[in-house]
């Protein structure tokens, strides 16, 4: 029986175990249901039936250098990585490597996340975002979006445009400072105020939620 019999029970995220030749030596059932393929037919495949094929010959490579410095590390930091199913359908993985002394040699467990559901939903996020940003830039007045602490978090083209700065530039105003939309201290006042008022019941109507959820 092999060596690495004791680990399946350790392993309860979705695992799998290569050797330094990239064959895979141990999946446990977690990894089968996510990729569709049973036990029996990944064990002594190469770990690269489970990537896009047009990565396989950069992953060779990058496992190579893996093994030549082996150690606890998330696999392409800073890039999008997707894995493929046995009906070839891909998905976005986020994959962390560790290295497993064993009388077989040095492998590598490589633990597998499926952020689909992540992805989705920043995708939505983001689509979300986009539709505001449109409908304020419709407007022909300066509108933005600012935090209770006066921090700009989005800007129309009017802003940009009628203030000369970049959208950077901008973003690191305090609303509250208001030079960039006004040079009237009056006017400047009168607007402080009301913002002023506007995050007063902004803040009670959040504490007003939050005791209502602690007695419900």
């Amino acid at each position: 029986r092999s060596t690495l019999f004791p680990y399946t029970t350790l392993f309860r995220s979705r695992t799998g175990i290569a050797n330094e030749k990239g064959e895979i030596v141990l999946i446990n059932q977690q990894t089968e249901i996510l990729f569709g393929y049973t036990r029996d037919e990944l064990i002594g495949k190469p770990v690269e039936i489970l990537i896009p094929a047009d990565f396989h010959n950069k992953h060779v490579d990058h496992r190579t250098n893996y093994f030549a410095d082996p150690k606890v590390r998330s696999m392409g930091a800073g890039l999008e990585l997707f894995a493929v199913r046995k009906d070839n359908s891909s998905f976005p993985v986020e994959i962390s490597l560790s290295p497993l002394e064993t009388s077989e040699g040095i492998l590598v467990s490589a633990a597998i996340r499926d952020i689909t559901d992540r992805k989705r939903a920043e995708t939505q996020i983001q689509r979300q975002k986009q539709d505001i940003q449109d409908f304020i830039d419709s407007m022909s007045t300066l509108c933005a979006k600012i935090t209770t602490d006066g921090k700009l978090l989005m800007v129309n083209k009017t802003s940009i445009l009628a203030t000369g700065l970049t959208i950077e530039e901008l973003l690191n105003t305090n609303f509250m400072e208001g030079e960039w939309w006004t040079f009237d201290p009056d006017v400047h006042a009168r607007v402080c105020n009301a913002f002023e008022k506007a995050r007063s019941r902004s803040e009670e109507h959040t504490s007003e939620l939050q005791s209502q959820n602690r007695i419900s």
